[in-house]
């Protein structure tokens, strides 16, 4: 694999390869077997707004792998320095670049510039890392070998982009709250919804219909300030649960949204196991950086 835009530029093939090696790291690291690829190798990180949720993940992922992580400065890519130098200027040195928070017409001009391979790890249009780390989370449960469905709670755009490139790529299907989406959202999933084969992505009127029938409820990143502010829009109860299918697994990344959007009675009955996600970003990074090294 040359370079790593997202979730959208992978295959079926590639996105099981990802998290089949993010798993076998996992189980090197319990056994403490070092994994040190990146040995020697600076690797610089051109981040635009950090992150502490992902970024803290990436730079522990160079680390563990052998490598340095290399944190440029921000006024290093600002509006003075076009893409096209900053790319020719890193790809001297470097053979792996990492960028965050780029839109895609720079992300584009650095790659056609760069000899290097590049790694999104974010962007304005995706988020794949958490959203990889939460399927991998799916996956080790080992219910993903048939069809299933996951209900997505959460407004962050970036990252709902991400979960509908995830299900289309997959076909497993995917419920979304039509409320709040942006206009570009709606677009992409109808495209998914429209396109052959067919994606089954299913736009809900209700937080009831939403977890409905679900195997997996994803608690995702959620800054719209009406979720912010006001619990009850997204507060996921008994009630609410009731014909969620049985055994319904929680997926998780954030501790406070998780305690923000589930009544503390569906948590304390332990009825639906949860499962924090976040332990599996920084694996998910070195499967890509591995990938990507090679």
């Amino acid at each position: 694999m040359k370079n790593f835009f997202g979730i959208k530029s992978l295959t079926g093939t590639s996105l099981r390869q990802i998290t089949s090696l993010a798993h076998n790291m996992k189980s090197e690291a319990r056994r403490n077997v070092s994994n040190r690829f990146l040995e020697g190798k600076t690797i610089p990180l051109a981040i635009r707004s950090f992150s502490p949720v992902v970024h803290i993940d990436v730079m522990s992922a160079i680390i563990k792998s052998g490598g340095y992580p290399l944190l440029l400065p921000q006024y290093s890519f600002d509006a003075s320095v076009h893409p096209q130098d900053f790319a020719h200027t890193l790809s001297n040195h470097h053979q792996l670049i990492i960028m965050s928070d780029f839109g895609e017409e720079d992300i584009k001009i650095f790659t056609e510039n760069s000899t290097a391979s590049v790694m999104c790890s974010a962007s304005k249009e995706c988020n794949p890392i958490p959203v990889l780390s939460q399927f991998m989370s799916m996956i080790e449960t080992g219910g993903t070998d048939e069809s299933f469905v996951v209900s997505y709670i959460g407004n962050e755009e970036a990252t709902l982009r991400s979960w509908v490139s995830l299900a289309t790529i997959l076909g497993f299907t995917l419920r979304l709250d039509m409320h709040h989406l942006s206009d570009q959202t709606l677009s992409m999933v109808a495209a998914a919804n429209s396109a052959q084969p067919k994606a089954n992505i299913v736009l809900t009127e209700t937080l009831y219909e939403l977890v409905k029938e679900s195997n997996y409820i994803v608690i995702g990143d959620t800054r719209h300030p009406d979720f912010i502010h006001n619990k009850n829009l997204w507060h996921i109860n008994a009630s609410v649960m009731k014909d969620t299918k049985e055994g319904a697994v929680i997926i998780y990344s954030l501790t406070t949204l998780l305690k923000k959007f589930v009544d503390v009675d569906v948590l304390s009955k332990n009825v639906f196991p949860r499962i924090d996600a976040s332990v599996n970003q920084e694996y998910l990074v070195r499967s890509l950086l591995l990938q990507l090294d090679s």
